[in-house]
């Protein structure tokens, strides 16, 4: 065992000024949405952590004021872990499985009695009230000695100052906590287990081995011819005519992405069967920052996190298209691309005449016009 966390997450108190007392469930999930691979920075800071916790305690129970004390039930833990995009399993609550969960690396959600907390630092209960009822907290962590590392966002010396959060791993002592619930939640960068899998009898060294696609995959050779780490499609994208075609100069993925496509999703045919063909060639729009648009979404290279910080993303990552940026940015990548043809053809057509170029040349100016007139539209 180690007394190492598994994950590397933020912490928040739960008791911000005049607010719902009774958010530790959302807090907790929050937590976890910060978590990234051990040794790297988590992806939320505490204030995003309250902001995010405050949000979805509204959503779920009302206003979140200090009159509110509804907490969070085991259907609305799964709701949102579901809801953000988290892999869970609901786990018996014992303390055999929560060692277990936590030797392979996956944290847990743990809901428990109050009064069978014991912080080991402190030697007593860590709550500035009386406690009583059940808490939400987070296993992070098994010490050499059995007992549980945990986040809890209420572990902290005054009711009434959202700064006075004890910092975090706390230890807790693992023979006293008594277990109302326990789920154990997957790290995005983890394969998901089978369903069902039980930690203290099969090791998650056994789960499904993931899929990587190259161009020997049967079916990939149909959309691509290969030159070592580049792959070029044999289909692009007309924008007057919105469609893929058969065309002998497709657009060319490569190097990063096109390791992060030949990934992405882990079975299946991987990017080919949740990206589809790519739309456009690579096209930087920052220091550092490159989009490629396929089917099925935008690829961002952004090793910095100048654009977005996904949770637990690496280089790579999917463009998130909530906001709007995801449609602005596809509509001005296609006119990049096609003002790189336009000014292609203008360089041919003024060292050599070409008939055929000046047709390129007429259509690739009509598809530039379509695209900034759909843009201001």
């Amino acid at each position: 065992m180690s007394s190492t966390e598994v994950v590397s997450v933020s912490e928040a108190d739960q008791f911000q000024s005049g607010k719902s007392q009774f958010a530790c469930g959302y807090y907790g999930v929050a937590m976890l949405r910060s978590m990234a691979p051990v040794g790297s920075v988590p992806t939320l800071t505490p204030a995003q952590i309250a902001q995010h916790a405050e949000q979805w305690y509204t959503e779920a129970n009302g206003p979140d004021t200090l009159a509110n004390t509804y907490g969070m039930t085991t259907a609305q833990l799964y709701a949102l872990l579901l809801q953000i995009g988290l892999h869970y399993q609901a786990a018996p609550a014992d303390l055999a499985h929560v060692r277990a969960w936590l030797t392979d690396g996956i944290p847990c959600v743990l809901a428990v009695e109050e009064t069978s907390v014991h912080d080991l630092e402190l030697d007593a209960n860590p709550y500035p009230w009386t406690a009583a009822g059940n808490h939400i907290i987070v296993a992070t962590g098994v010490t050499t000695s059995g007992d549980l590392l945990v986040r809890d966002s209420a572990n902290c010396t005054d009711l009434y100052d959202p700064n006075s959060l004890r910092p975090g791993p706390r230890r807790y002592r693992a023979d006293a906590l008594r277990f109302v619930s326990v789920t154990a939640v997957i790290p995005p960068w983890r394969p998901r287990p089978t369903a069902g899998l039980d930690p203290t009898t099969t090791p998650l060294q056994q789960e499904e081995e993931l899929v990587t696609i190259n161009i020997q995959t049967p079916g990939v050779a149909a959309f691509y011819t290969a030159t070592g780490d580049v792959w070029t499609c044999k289909y692009r994208y007309d924008a007057t005519q919105k469609r893929m075609i058969v065309s002998g100069g497709g657009a060319v993925l490569g190097h990063g992405i096109l390791a992060f496509y030949q990934k992405y999703g882990g079975d299946a045919l991987c990017g080919l069967t949740y990206l589809g063909l790519p739309l456009t060639g690579e096209a930087g729009i920052a220091q550092g920052v490159v989009i490629q648009a396929f089917e099925r979404g935008i690829v961002v290279y952004d090793p910095q996190h100048h654009l977005d910080r996904p949770l637990a993303s690496g280089d790579i990552y999917l463009l998130n298209l909530t906001s709007g940026a995801g449609q602005s940015l596809l509509k001005r990548l296609f006119a990049l691309v096609e003002q790189r043809k336009l000014d292609d053809l203008t360089a041919r057509l003024n060292t050599q005449p070409d008939v055929q170029a000046q047709a390129r040349l007429a259509q690739a100016l009509a598809t530039l016009a379509h695209i900034h007139e759909e843009s201001a539209a």
